[in-house]
């Protein structure tokens, strides 16, 4: 198996340059982790790209670089067991972000009920870990949990752990929150939609913590 980039070496956006926006947390964060899995992710970062371009130009992905990109990111987070709390947590949030574009592309209402358990308890064993990611990585994590989760977000100590973590930010409305996701990695068209339906009770809970701690 090679651990190589598979699309981001094919230059598939071309005259890629960096982005202002650029998440400096997250480069540095990628930058700790086992170099096999930052390579995946910037495979699903590529992906990312592509499917935003396709949809703001109208244009279909070709569904052999659809079927290929997906087979390969999900084969080699699946081949990889990390030991860190931090590092497991990211491999299993990519690996929950990837199903869920393969799910929704393909219109299929599938639900990864044994990926959504491992999903969680490696977000409890995070909550309890000396090390973890920088915070909008971390806020990422916690929201592809809490808008794919089976349970609909059942886990209380995580639904605390999400209004901590936006509290941190200062993140009350869907708007500072989309800014945070897009600067980690989101795909507009797939996403936007019902995520923004799902974290409304969220965000009107941060909206009035906010307000108190304002007022």
């Amino acid at each position: 198996m090679s651990w190589n980039p598979y699309l981001s070496s094919q230059d598939f956006v071309r005259g890629k340059r960096k982005h202002p926006d650029t998440n400096h947390d997250m480069e540095a964060f990628l930058k700790t982790l086992d170099p096999r899995l930052s390579n995946v992710w910037r495979d699903l970062e590529e992906f990312a790209k592509l499917s935003n371009i396709a949809s703001q130009t109208g244009r279909k992905l070709q569904p052999n670089i659809f079927s290929e990109a997906m087979v390969s990111i999900l084969y080699r987070l699946l081949a990889l067991s990390p030991e860190s709390a931090s590092e497991n947590a990211f491999r299993l949030g990519m690996m929950t972000f990837a199903a869920s574009i393969f799910f929704r592309w393909r219109d299929m209402k599938q639900r990864q009920a044994y990926l959504d358990d491992s999903f969680t308890d490696a977000l409890i064993e995070l909550k309890k870990a000396a090390t973890r990611p920088p915070s909008t990585v971390l806020l990422w994590l916690l929201m592809i949990w809490r808008t794919n989760s089976v349970q609909g977000g059942g886990d209380q100590a995580i639904e605390g752990w999400i209004l901590e973590v936006m509290d941190g930010l200062a993140i009350c409305s869907w708007s500072e929150l989309h800014n945070v996701l897009k600067s980690v990695l989101w795909v507009d068209c797939l996403f936007d939609a019902s995520s923004k339906r799902i974290l409304e009770p969220t965000l009107e809970k941060a909206a009035r913590k906010g307000a108190g701690v304002d007022s």
